[in-house]
């Protein structure tokens, strides 16, 4: 049976520090690993763009706990499908904090504000998403 991946973006309702973030990251790893879920997350001042890959029915279980988590705000899927191959099967939950020209690099390819103008189909975000990763 193939996996499945949801990609979002949010916008954290408190201001996270380093160590917050960092407990916040060790949290999920821990527990993503107990269900089978990989992934990244990509930070900035607030914004969150996270993948999330794994057992379908783990995921939406998650994924509800996001979306009910009061710390996120303006949660918006971006990419909800099936998958044959997981792109990040070696993270539990990989991070990496964006610079603030990588942000808007990326906003001008995916509006991260607008969630109805995507031009990009699924699989190109997440490509976009692993090209991104994998070279900053």
């Amino acid at each position: 049976m193939p996996d499945h991946c949801i990609v979002y973006r949010s916008h954290s309702s408190e201001l996270l520090d380093e160590n917050n973030l960092a407990t916040v990251l060790l949290h999920s790893r821990c527990h993503n690993k107990k269900a089978g879920i990989t992934g990244v997350l990509l930070f900035l001042h607030g914004q969150i763009i996270q993948v999330l890959e794994g057992d379908q029915h783990e995921l939406s279980l998650l994924y509800d706990r996001i979306q009910r988590d009061k710390r996120h705000t303006n949660v918006t899927t971006l990419v909800s499908q099936s998958v044959n191959q997981r792109l990040f099967s070696s993270w539990n939950m990989g991070y990496k904090t964006l610079t603030t020209s990588q942000l808007e690099e990326f906003n001008v390819i995916v509006d991260l504000n607008n969630k109805k103008a995507f031009n990009l189909n699924q699989q190109s975000i997440l490509d976009l998403i692993q090209a991104f990763y994998n070279t900053n």
